[in-house]
Order: structure tokens, then sequence, then C-alpha cells
């Protein structure tokens, strides 16, 4: 596994979790827990549907509400993006495996 960096990328199936005691990466891809948006110039509503961004380790807003093979979250948090903040760290609902 690696971090995408490709905007809706068909590929990403989760999201990256830290490292088990092993060293293994983790792949969060089922339920819930967080994970980081990147500021795109648009805010968020709870469950409008996260697909992996440009930025890596990230997610953005998907453009429409359609499932898709490239739908990865929903978010359960709103995010209205401050000045200069270009990341944040919300709750959500994961939708790859």
């Amino acid at each position: 596994s690696r971090l995408s960096n490709t905007r809706a990328s068909k590929a990403a199936y989760g999201v990256w979790g830290g490292v088990d005691k092993e060293g293994r990466d983790q792949v969060l891809a089922l339920g819930t827990g967080p994970c980081f948006v990147a500021n795109k110039g648009v805010n968020l509503e709870v469950g409008e549907y996260l697909i992996a961004s440009d930025v890596p380790g990230a997610m953005e807003l998907q453009p429409d509400n359609v499932y898709r093979n490239s739908t990865v979250a929903k978010a359960m948090q709103p995010v209205i993006w401050g000045p200069g903040e270009t990341q944040r760290k919300i709750a959500c609902i994961y939708l790859g495996g």
C-alpha cells in the first residue's frame, strides 16, 4: 500500500491508519474513524462523499452524491474552512473495502 496522490483514484481503498507493532501499514476501510480532508476551497457538509485527493494522504469533496468506485468515505462532520487552513482531521465513515 501507499498514500494516494491522485485525485479520485479508483485504486484508493481506505484511509491510512498508521503502523502496527510490527511496522506494517494499517488501512482503515470499513467502519468509522478519523480522516484528513484537503482544503479545495469548498466547505463540507455532514454526509458528503469523499474521494482521494491530489494532496498525499488526504481526501476531498466528491463532485456529486453518487456512490462510485472512487468513493472512499463519507464526512460525519461539517467543515467551514478558515483562512490559511490547508487540511483538517474529521470523523468519517469508511466506504472502501
